[in-house]
C-alpha cells in the first residue's frame, strides 16, 4: 500500500494492517466524495493519508478543491500526498495548480512532487518553466527539473542543461558524470552535441 512506503512499519500494529486492506480495498470500488470525506476525519494518520491520494481518482469537482486545503495541512507527508493526487485528477485546474505549487513557498518534497505530475500532464509545453527551474533555490528541485528536461528530445533544453552541468561542475556540490550518464541514457545523439560545448 502506498502509505505503508512512505510510514514507518512501526506505527502500524496488526489490526491497523487489516485495517489498511479493508481501506484500500473500498477506495478502489468507489471513490464517492461523501465516503472518502469520512476518512478525512478519521483519527488514524494511515487512513487520512489514503484518503487524501483516493481524491485524485475522485471525479466530483469538489474533490479538487479539498485536496487544494490539504496543501497547507501541518502534516507535510499529508501536503505531498495532495500533490500526488492533485497531479492524478482528471480536473481541468490540475496544470495551472501544478504550476502555482512549483512558483511558490511550497515545502521542497511538494515541489518536486508537481514537476512529476507536470511532467505526465503538460509533456514539452512544460520545457520553459524547468528551464528556469534549473535555477531553483532548491538542489532538489533543480535535479528533479534537470532529470525531466533529459527525457525530452528537444533542442530547447541544450544549452540550458550545458550552463547547468558547467554550473554544477564548478561547484563541486554534485556528481557530474552522474548527470553525464543520465543523458547518455536517454538520448546518445544529443549527449555527443553536449560534450562538444564541454
Amino acid at each position: 500500500a502506498a502509505a505503508l512506503k512512505t510510514m514507518e512499519a512501526s506505527e502500524l500494529d496488526d489490526e491497523a494492517h487489516a485495517l489498511l486492506d479493508i481501506l484500500n480495498g473500498s477506495l478502489k470500488k468507489e471513490h464517492s466524495l461523501e465516503k472518502l470525506q469520512e476518512y478525512l476525519e478519521d483519527q488514524r494518520r494511515f487512513v487520512r493519508i489514503e484518503a487524501v491520494a483516493a481524491l485524485g481518482g475522485c471525479k466530483e469537482p469538489r474533490a479538487f478543491d479539498i485536496l487544494t486545503d490539504f496543501l497547507d495541512s501541518d502534516d507535510p507527508l499529508l501536503s505531498k500526498k495532495a500533490v500526488e493526487a492533485i497531479a492524478d485528477s482528471a480536473d481541468e485546474r490540475v496544470v495551472d495548480m501544478l504550476v502555482g505549487i512549483l512558483k511558490g513557498k511550497y515545502a521542497e518534497k511538494m515541489r518536486v512532487s508537481a514537476i512529476n505530475g507536470l511532467g505526465r500532464k503538460a509533456g514539452e509545453s512544460m520545457i520553459p518553466l524547468l528551464v528556469d527551474l534549473l535555477e531553483d533555490r532548491s538542489i532538489m528541485v533543480r535535479w528533479e527539473a534537470e532529470e525531466a528536461l533529459v527525457r525530452f528530445d528537444d533542442e530547447r533544453k541544450i544549452q540550458p542543461l550545458v550552463n547547468f552541468f558547467e554550473r554544477m561542475l564548478s561547484e563541486r556540490k554534485e556528481p557530474f558524470n552522474d548527470t553525464l550518464r543520465h543523458l547518455r541514457a536517454h538520448n546518445s545523439n544529443q549527449i555527443i552535441r553536449i560534450y562538444s560545448y564541454l
